[in-house]
């Protein structure tokens, strides 16, 4: 499943004299479940950034050709294919790696509005948080300027 994890270590020797112990996180973006049962949050994810019909491509590829079907995807996005780096990826794995530590609390960070405006456009050029004076609840605005979007 995408998303956040942490998870704990404990080694110890056959005796108890020594322990050590680890704690660690790390983000899972993509696992063959995507590719397989679960292609339906592959495709829900690939939306955001692409067309509805470039995602079903992948989706309705056959099993064993979603994974070349995913990476021609990439391929056509990637503005600089003489280099070994495709940026357009790497930008996507970044802006979906704060989407699902930021923004993920009752669903995944993708799924939510604000995760979805991330994905699409990036980190914006300012953000400002405020307050309702009339019910006192809080939000946060974010502005794109360089996009056109305010």
């Amino acid at each position: 499943m995408l998303g956040e994890y942490e998870i704990e270590a404990v080694a110890e020797t056959p005796d108890g004299a020594q322990k050590s112990e680890a704690l660690g996180r790390f983000t899972v973006f993509f696992n063959r479940a995507l590719l397989g049962p679960r292609i339906t949050d592959l495709v829900e994810i690939l939306s955001i950034v692409a067309d509805a019909k470039e995602a079903r491509l992948i989706a309705d590829a056959p099993p064993a050709g979603r994974m070349q079907a995913w990476a021609s995807f990439w391929r056509k996005r990637d503005p600089t294919p003489s280099t070994d780096t495709n940026e357009a990826f790497d930008e996507f794995l970044q802006r979906l790696r704060y989407v699902l530590s930021s923004l993920s609390k009752h669903q995944p960070g993708w799924r939510t509005d604000m995760g979805k405006i991330y994905n699409k456009n990036g980190a914006p050029d300012k953000v400002e948080d405020r307050q309702d004076e009339r019910t006192a609840a809080y939000y946060r605005l974010w502005y794109y300027y360089s996009k056109g979007i305010a």
